[in-house]
């Protein structure tokens, strides 16, 4: 198979795909989507020790974001196309120009958004945990528990990340820190044991298992985290998919070249992800 022989060839050709989507079927379309992350997985599991952690997390979570576009198949490109495709090829095309050991535009915009990043988890960090689950509160869509459950759904394709979402983490983390520096009490989770009514005064217990769980991810993966819930997401998505990309980084042996539960005899054409 020639994307064996020469994965950064195959690479850039299925980033052409995805920059001209409009021009190729669908099916082409997503199998690309699919494909350029893992060729570029190939590519850099080569020059692993060169990577940065946070490097190495992102790849892990790109990934996982093709093979979610794989499951969603053509009917994810029949609507906003573009604004889905976006995400994973302009990751790809960040992982392509390191690859390349291009010093571009590209790699410099993404070092910018990773210190911003850093700085936002500084300042998450220097918050008491009552004060972290009210941002991640704060930060969640009245409607993320009904997106949840309509994602079991074969058919579903869930709505696309909301723009402005670096603002609403910059405010989130302004006004609760502002309200710690009062000397104001952080509002407590509310329990397990609590029903009908989340008492007054209070987050709701996923803002609180969700401040839990981000909390015993490595630090790479938090900055990971800061970042996308400022491209949009939302913590849920944000933190869910993070620790999605964490275990099987965890599962994998990067010398071999391949993501663990990856099968490469479907890239290149059509099957999906194993």
């Amino acid at each position: 198979m020639e994307s064996a022989a020469d994965p950064m060839r195959a690479a850039r050709e299925a980033l052409r795909v995805l920059d001209a989507w409009e021009q190729h079927p669908a099916t082409a379309v997503i199998d690309a989507a699919r494909d350029a992350p893992l060729h570029l997985y190939r590519v850099l599991s080569g020059r692993w020790r060169g990577l940065t952690l946070l490097e190495r997390a992102d790849l892990y979570t790109l990934v996982g974001e093709g093979e979610t576009l794989a499951r969603y198949g053509p009917l994810a490109l029949k609507s906003e196309g573009a604004e889905r495709l976006a995400p994973v090829r302009d990751e790809c095309r960040y992982f392509a120009a390191l690859a390349a050991g291009e010093d571009s535009g590209v790699v410099a915009e993404r070092r910018c958004r990773d210190q911003l990043a850093q700085s936002r988890l500084n300042g998450y960090r220097r918050l008491g945990p009552g004060w972290q689950a009210r941002v991640l509160h704060e930060l969640t869509p009245p409607e993320e528990a009904e997106e949840r459950l309509l994602s079991a759904l074969a058919a579903f394709i869930p709505r696309l990340p909301r723009p402005g979402g670096g603002a609403r983490l910059e405010a989130a983390l302004s006004g609760v820190e502002q309200q710690a520096d009062r000397g104001e009490e952080a509002p407590p989770v509310a329990g397990r044991g609590d029903k009908g009514e989340r008492p007054p005064g209070t987050v709701p217990r996923i803002a609180g298992t969700l401040r839990n769980v981000l909390s015993t991810l490595p630090v790479e993966w938090q900055q990971q985290v800061m970042r996308r819930i400022d491209d949009g997401l939302t913590p849920l998505q944000a933190i869910g998919r993070a620790l999605t990309a964490k275990l099987r980084a965890d599962a994998s042996d990067p010398s071999s070249g391949v993501p663990h539960g990856v099968d490469l005899a479907v890239v290149g054409g059509s099957g999906g992800v194993r």
